[in-house]
C-alpha cells in the first residue's frame, strides 16, 4: 500500500523535534537521527492527516499534548490493518500496532480519542529515503 509523507518530524533529542524535509527510514532501527528510534515493533509512528485533523477538534488531553507523530501520511488510518505494508518513499514499513493505550487519568479517555483506534506503529522492513510530497 503506498502512502505520501506529508511530514516527517526528527527529534534531535527527546522532547524537541523539528519538521524536516527528508529523511532515511533505517531498516530494523527507524528514522536516521531520530532520538527515539531504536530496534523493536515501533520504531515509527504514523498518523493519518485525516486523524490529526480530528484530534484538533478535541480539547487537550494529555497523549494529545505529548504524542507526536514521526510521519504524517495522507492515507486513512481506517484502510491501514496490523500486518499491512507501507510503502513511504524508498522504504517500506510493516503496520504491527494499531492504536495507543490513554493514561486513566486523561480526561479523554470517556470520550473515545482517536488515538486509541488510529495511532500507528511500525518497523521498518525496508530501508529507504523518505521526502515530503
Amino acid at each position: 500500500m503506498k502512502a505520501k509523507v506529508l511530514s516527517i518530524k526528527l527529534s534531535i533529542d527527546k522532547g524537541n523535534r523539528i519538521e524536516v524535509k527528508e529523511g532515511v527510514l533505517l531498516e530494523n532501527h527507524g528514522l536516521e537521527g531520530d532520538a527515539y528510534a531504536k530496534p523493536g515493533d515501533r520504531e515509527v509512528c504514523l498518523m493519518s492527516k485525516k486523524t490529526t485533523d480530528r484530534l484538533s477538534k478535541y480539547e487537550k488531553g494529555l497523549c494529545i499534548e505529548r504524542f507526536i507523530e514521526t510521519i504524517l501520511i495522507d492515507l486513512d488510518s481506517d484502510l491501514i490493518s496490523v500486518g499491512d505494508v507501507l510503502m513511504l518513499g524508498e522504504a517500506e514499513v510493516l503496520i504491527t500496532k494499531k492504536g495507543k493505550r490513554c493514561f486513566p487519568e486523561c480526561t479523554l479517555i470517556k470520550q473515545k480519542c482517536p488515538l486509541m483506534t488510529e495511532a500507528l506503529f511500525g518497523k521498518v522492513i525496508k530501508s529507504g529515503k523518505i521526502t515530503v510530497c
